[in-house]
């Protein structure tokens, strides 16, 4: 919670930093869903984790969403993938992958009437005014993932952001 905190403070913090942040809010989500989940955060060897940095709580909404939305729903146990990469262009994409039940059904799980999901209005809120402030670069994109029988099998954010340095 104080990393939380902490970076919220912050306009940005480390791919390191951020990782080590997402990896205590899913461990403590963990605890909290009786192990439902397991996760993995890859960051890739050509990313200078501890001094190329993004803007802080950008991801965390979206894995969020991903446990509340995807993971918890499903019957069995789920998995949630976060991924840096580096690509062409001095870009980093941001992926977070689950193979939950998917955006449409979630929709038809009853809800608590207490609970209103904004992750996603509020993360693409954030990259207009990130964008404004003259950041054009960065971008969000949603993936439903299916099998070959067009069965939801989980949901794909990818996030695309410009490499800033420290």
């Amino acid at each position: 919670m104080r990393k939380t905190l902490e970076g919220s403070r912050e306009a940005y913090v480390t791919i390191e930093q951020e990782a080590e942040t997402l990896k205590y809010y899913m461990d403590l989500e963990r605890l909290r869903f009786s192990n439902k989940f397991d996760y993995e955060i890859k960051i890739d060897p050509k990313i200078d984790a501890e001094n190329m940095v993004i803007p802080p709580l950008l991801i965390q909404p979206i894995v969020e969403n991903a446990i509340l939305h995807g993971i918890a729903p499903k019957e069995t146990n789920g998995k949630i993938e976060i991924s840096f990469e580096m690509v062409e262009n001095n870009k980093i994409i941001c992926k977070v992958e689950d193979d939950g039940v998917g955006r449409g059904a979630d929709k038809k799980e009853p809800r608590d009437p207490k609970h209103k999901s904004i992750a996603m209005e509020v993360t693409e809120d954030r990259l207009k005014m990130i964008n404004k402030a003259g950041r054009k670069e960065m971008q969000l994109d949603v993936y439903d993932k299916k099998d070959e029988t067009n069965k939801p099998t989980g949901t794909r954010i990818k996030f695309k952001l410009p490499i800033l340095m420290a």
